[in-house]
């Protein structure tokens, strides 16, 4: 697949494997280290990868970015990192907000009133999430990812 730009950041083309073809290394002990892409070759599961004693270090990310000039700046690289978090992802919410709503739900300390639950920021003074709760669910009353 190839690079995909989302607001002038670039990020890094992947590569997949498709049956019926496989990957396979020569059989010994070393290392291979996949670098500079995302792939789906250490797939064992799948067949992708026929496994042996050879160790398969992978280094996928899902924000692989691609610079597109490496005399860039750490001003002008920091710029493309900021525009990057300012993206809106649904709802009005940047993505820094919603990793914050996230991290709240996923870790966060819950503080219980009658049916009334507030999910807490990771130092416990911002409700992130509101919500009402009863025996059929929870409906989210109201969000802060600031």
């Amino acid at each position: 697949n190839t690079e995909v730009t989302v607001v002038g950041t670039t990020f890094a083309r992947s590569i997949q494997i498709r049956a019926p073809y496989s990957v396979e290394y020569e059989d010994g002990a070393y290392s291979v280290l996949l670098v500079g892409s995302n792939n789906n070759i250490f797939d064992v599961e799948s067949g992708f990868l026929v496994q042996n004693t050879v160790q398969i270090i992978a280094q996928n990310s899902a924000g692989l970015i691609v610079n597109p000039d490496p005399t860039l700046s750490d001003a002008e690289k920091d710029d493309i990192i900021n525009r990057l978090f300012l993206y809106i992802t649904e709802n009005g919410e940047t993505y820094a907000e919603t990793i914050r709503l996230i991290r709240a739900e996923a870790a966060g300390t819950i503080a219980v009133s009658g049916t009334e639950n507030r999910v807490k920021s990771a130092d416990g003074l911002i409700d992130r999430i509101v919500a009402n709760a009863d025996e059929t669910g929870r409906i989210v009353t109201g969000t802060d990812g600031s």
